[in-house]
């Protein structure tokens, strides 16, 4: 949804508003700021992909019981884009709940299946995978 954005219309209703601006001011005011945002839009949403994959294929084909190397890298790495991707926006002041709800609520699912991965991954237990 981002690189769509990114690629398409560049700002979401929310930004516009926490910038008390229009796209078309913007572009007055410097043509290349409207396309070197998009560029970082689509850029991001790009990187939310190949992370996205990242996270999905060990997912898919990683999980062994005691496997804790695989359960503390996905919290670590989790943690760091979640910290980094929620932060930056309370750091500048843009806490419009309705533009952070998707990240909030990727952030509880993964925190809730990072939850239910636990017993299983850091099972010190049985390896035999039996």
């Amino acid at each position: 949804m981002i690189s769509a954005i990114g690629m398409t219309h560049v700002f979401v209703h929310e930004d516009l508003e926490f910038m008390q601006t229009t796209a078309d001011v913007l572009l007055a005011q410097n043509p290349r700021l409207v396309p070197v945002v998009a560029h970082d839009r689509a850029t991001f949403g790009g990187m939310l992909i190949s992370s996205g994959l990242i996270f999905l294929l060990p997912a898919m084909w990683g999980y062994r019981n005691g496997s804790a190397w695989l359960w503390w890298t996905m919290l670590i790495a989790g943690v760091c884009a979640y910290v980094a991707a929620i932060g930056v926006h309370f750091a500048v002041g843009y806490c419009d709940m309705v533009h952070l709800a998707p990240a909030f609520a990727g952030m509880g699912i993964f925190l809730v299946g990072l939850g239910m991965s636990y017993g299983y991954l850091c099972d010190e237990g049985d390896r035999s995978g039996a």
